[in-house]
């Protein structure tokens, strides 16, 4: 199988895996050096990540996570961020798209883990939508049960 990152989700993935290791220096380093080289930022940050040794481990553990796919006949998967939104996959002709959190392989294990199982369990579907709370109440922050002294509650909590 083969994985592919969005050139944004890829950027935030090395610098997520490069931080949790301690050598965001270094990356920043090698990757002003490389540009300094004539190569291209997002080619630098590649190629930065690839000498630190970033890159091909975390490709690794990351294929081991998505290889149930193959029993569904994807041959690619294209890892993308959600942006704040819904994590998602969704299939066709051999491929999957995965939109996820991006962090570190450790942070963005659950996730995965959950689409890839829900993808295989249930392989007529080929769109798989993680439900997530939205925090707040729970509910309507309105109603007869408030006391009058006390505003209603935020709708929605920052995380």
């Amino acid at each position: 199988m083969e994985l592919h990152f969005e050139e944004a989700f890829l950027r935030d993935f090395i610098t997520a895996e490069a931080a949790r290791r301690e050598l965001s220096g270094r990356l920043a380093g090698l990757v002003a050096l490389r540009e300094a080289d004539g190569l291209e930022t997002q080619e630098a940050f590649v190629d930065s990540a690839e000498s630190l040794g970033l890159l091909g481990e975390a490709r690794a553990q990351l294929e081991e996570l998505l290889t149930p796919l193959a029993e569904l006949e994807v041959e690619r998967v294209t890892l993308d961020d959600v942006h704040r939104g819904i994590p998602t996959s969704r299939r066709e002709e051999g491929r999957a798209y995965l939109s996820v959190p991006v962090g570190t392989v450790e942070e963005m294990r659950n996730v995965l883990v959950q689409l890839v199982n829900r993808a295989v369990a249930d392989p007529e579907h080929t769109t798989v939508v993680l439900p997530i709370g939205l925090g707040g109440t729970g509910g309507c922050a309105c109603g007869d049960e408030l006391p009058e002294d006390e505003p209603p509650g935020p709708l929605f909590t920052a995380r």
